[in-house]
């Protein structure tokens, strides 16, 4: 049993976790560009996969570029989502999509 942080009844361990992992979520909705990092980092996690066929990674990493294209600067000045630029520089300038 833990003690709930702002207030002082006990909560299970497995209950406390969902709560902050609730509170997390809100936190992250809160900020600017949120669903837009939220989609760019789903198609981000199956570009950067290279244990896939190059053809299905290289069109991972075309809907990565759709999903960012008119916002790089939004994303990369974040510092969590920079990679998601970087692998699709990385990424498709080795396949030939990236220039």
């Amino acid at each position: 049993m833990r003690y709930c942080g702002w207030c002082f009844q006990k909560r299970p361990q497995r209950e406390s976790h969902k709560v902050q992992r609730v509170l997390q979520e809100r936190r992250r909705a809160a900020k600017p560009h949120s669903q837009l990092l939220a989609d760019a980092k789903r198609v981000w996690s199956l570009a950067r996969q290279q244990s896939i066929p190059s053809a299905e990674r290289q069109k991972h990493v075309k809907e990565l570029m759709k999903v960012t294209q008119g916002r790089v600067k939004d994303i990369i000045l974040k510092h969590d989502a920079s990679r998601i630029i970087q692998t699709g520089g990385m990424v498709g300038k080795r396949g030939g999509t990236g220039s």
